[in-house]
């Protein structure tokens, strides 16, 4: 069975039990999965060089986004926007290599920013950007540009499942089924943010945002992770040394741990490494929309 078959099979997975249980598969999920792919995804990046141009650039890119996640609050009452910077910056070490050209670029930016800071949508794209675009529109980006890549019939169609899928789990009615009730009330709370500012964008209340949310999250992030770990064959993410293998395995081991301890706790604690490996990922992005963009015109001429 190639990889286009299996990613169908995890497609078709990844919607029914998001549509029947999206609360219990969205925490499941991020708790399970998701640690082992920020640990995985940045190992492969790291051997890539992040798809940066400088020797430096990794390490400029995890102490931005460091200073944003931590001390943005500090710096300015809109911390958030300071996201689209961090998507500047990641745009800038995929293409420019001059430190000279890249500053201009991103003060450009930010000068350009700066009327609609504070602004509704300024504020819900910035904090949809490491969540909602990074597991929905980027993992469309990576599918498009693969079926590109390969002139892979069933890769379209897997790219169109995927983007019709996430939109149709908006519009189905809620199952209302649970088996772990409890639980769901006692730690769904932690994804309100995003619900929050989605519902500010539209003028809705948080609490139905959430309903409506619940499904298209879970289906996104579960399929988002579950389509990393089978490009084994095409990116081969699992091919590190056995030291490093064991190093990713004490620290998904520790994560599951403390995630099984207090899921709040293992929320904040990983919520660092999660952020870190969205910036971190913010060139290879671009580099696919440049790839989408190749392919289209090859196919053109």
């Amino acid at each position: 069975m190639n990889v286009d078959r299996i990613n169908t099979f995890l497609l078709i997975f990844a919607f029914l039990v998001a549509y029947l249980l999206p609360f219990e598969v969205l925490l499941i999920s991020y708790a399970f999965l998701g640690p082992l792919h920020y640990l995985t995804e940045i190992s492969w990046l790291h051997d890539r060089k992040y798809f940066t141009l400088l020797p430096t650039d990794p390490r400029v890119l995890t102490i931005s986004s460091a200073i944003v996640l931590f001390f943005g609050a500090a710096i300015t009452p809109h911390s958030a926007e300071l996201v689209w910077l961090l998507l500047v910056l990641g745009f800038c070490m995929a293409f420019i290599t001059s430190w000279w050209k890249r500053i201009a670029v991103i003060t450009a930016c930010g000068v350009l920013l700066w009327p609609f800071v504070g602004s509704v949508a300024t504020y819900t794209l910035a904090v949809l950007i490491p969540t909602v675009v990074h597991v929905y529109l980027f993992t469309l980006f990576f599918m498009l540009f693969g079926a590109l890549k390969s002139k892979s019939v069933l890769g379209y169609w897997n790219t169109g499942l995927f983007a019709i899928g996430s939109f149709a789990l908006l519009l189905l009615p809620a199952t209302n089924w649970s088996f772990l009730p409890e639980y769901v009330e006692a730690h769904y709370s932690l994804f309100h943010g995003v619900a929050k500012v989605v519902a500010s964008f539209f003028s809705a209340t948080p609490e139905a945002t959430i309903g409506l949310l619940a499904s298209f999250l879970a289906f996104t992030y579960t399929y988002h992770y579950l389509n990393w770990f089978s490009k084994t064959s095409i990116i081969e993410w699992h091919a590190v040394t056995w030291k490093r293998a064991m190093l990713i395995g004490f620290l998904y081991a520790l994560s599951i741990g403390i995630y099984l301890y207090d899921y709040v706790i293992g929320f904040i604690v990983l919520l660092t490494l999660s952020f870190i490996h969205v910036v971190l990922e913010f060139p290879l992005n671009f580099k696919s929309m440049q790839g989408i963009v190749d392919e289209v015109k090859k196919k053109s001429d």
